[in-house]
Parts: C-alpha cells; structure tokens; sequence
C-alpha cells in the first residue's frame, strides 16, 4: 500500500519511506515553501491563495496513483481539500482499487504514528478505526479561515482540546498543559507532533511539523496516546 499526505499537514515523514506528497492548488501555480518564506513573520496575515480541485481534477490525479499502486491510504487535509469529492472518487474505483482515507488534520500525531506503523511493515485494516487524540493551540477553536492565514503567530492563552471537546483548561504556555496531561496519565506513551519546541519528556515521543505545516500562525501543538502493542513485551 502507498501513502499519500496532502503536503500542508507537514507530516515529518521517515527518509527511507516512499511517500507521495500531494501539493496543494495554488493561484499562479506558486508553491506553498516560498509563500510560506516571504510571508510568515508579517504581522498582518494574508490568505494562502487555494485553488478548489474540481471533481476531475480529483478524479484524473489520484486515479493516476490508483492506477500504479492499486492500494492507497490518503492522508488528507480537510480543510484544504474536499472529503465529499475523495469519498466519491473512493466509491467510483472500487471494487478493483482501494482508496482508505484519514482525515490528518483533526489528529495529525495520529496521522503520523499510521505513517510509522506502515513503515514498520504494519498493515492497515479495510476499515481505519477513528483516533483519540488532544489539540493544545493558541486558539479555542480552528477553522478555515484561521487555519489558512499566513502570518506571526501571536502570544496568547494556550487551550487544551480532548476528542472534539474543549477542556475547562487554559494556560500562558503550551508545555504547562502538555505537563497536566502527561501527568495524568503516567503509565500511557504519547507521540505529537507540532509548530512549536517541546522540551523533552520520558513518556512522550516529539517530532517538530516540517516548516511548510498549516495553520501557520497558530501555535499548534497534537498529541495521540500510543495504543498497546501485541509485539510489546
């Protein structure tokens, strides 16, 4: 099975991994690195120009990985591209080729620790089963008009997330909610990933989001609790 990861997720993915990084849409054909180079430090934000794929353009570009691999698992950004139209060009080639969607960015420490398991020769089963993760940003909420603008990220009051509930927690510092939530669980191993530094923690396994990751001007901070494995002693 190939992997495919819409490039603003920022997925760090292993070098001796086959991956395809799908990029996303842009106005005048830019790409999202010198965009993201001339306009991340400015204090008024601007939008990342996307351009909407049409339901042939989904259908021709992943039927051409379809076509050569036959077993995708598509890790997807939802809030640049549309679920509806991967859901359709899923059911259209079926049953000859599987396309397994996941959307990465509700739980993007998920996404990667799929991106892991597969590079350790683990296969994924027809039905991907839903993740529990938490969110700690700058924000309480993240949609798409936040999560597109370019821009400093501001200093504000970090927020934690469970599931897809906000948590009654705030804190000046993302590291102090990450301390709350490792401490009450301290027999779980937890991996995240994210935009900002973490210092390091003993049941935590930390991986910095590439530069190119959205939102970009939010502190961004995902964190998954690492199931029990039946290879673990």
């Amino acid at each position: 099975m190939r992997i495919v990861i819409d490039q603003t997720l920022g997925i760090p993915v292993p070098k001796d991994m086959k991956v395809i990084i799908r990029e996303p849409s842009l106005k005048k054909k830019q790409k999202l690195e010198e965009i993201i180079g001339k306009k991340e430090n400015r204090l008024l934000k601007t939008r990342l120009p996307v351009v909407k794929r049409t339901m042939e353009e989904e259908l021709a570009e992943i039927g051409m990985h379809l076509n050569k691999h036959r077993r995708i698992l598509y890790i997807y950004d939802s809030k640049m591209t549309d679920e509806g139209a991967l859901q359709r060009v899923r059911n259209w080639y079926l049953p000859e080729y599987t396309l397994q969607i996941v959307d990465g960015s509700k739980h993007r420490a998920y996404a990667l620790y799929l991106v892991k398991m597969m590079g350790e020769g683990y296969s994924l089963s027809r039905a991907v089963p839903p993740a529990n993760g938490h969110l700690i940003s700058n924000v309480k909420r993240i949609t798409v008009s936040n999560y597109q603008k370019i821009g400093r990220k501001p200093k504000k009051k970090c927020y934690l997330l469970s599931g897809e509930r906000l948590e009654n927690k705030k804190s000046e510092t993302n590291t102090a909610l990450l301390d709350q939530l490792l401490k009450s669980h301290p027999e779980t191993k937890f991996i995240a990933v994210g935009n900002t530094e973490v210092p390091e923690r003993e049941n935590l396994e930390y991986y910095p989001l590439e530069k190119w990751a959205f939102p970009n001007s939010i502190n961004y901070l995902s964190i998954f609790p690492l199931p029990e494995r039946s290879d673990r002693n």
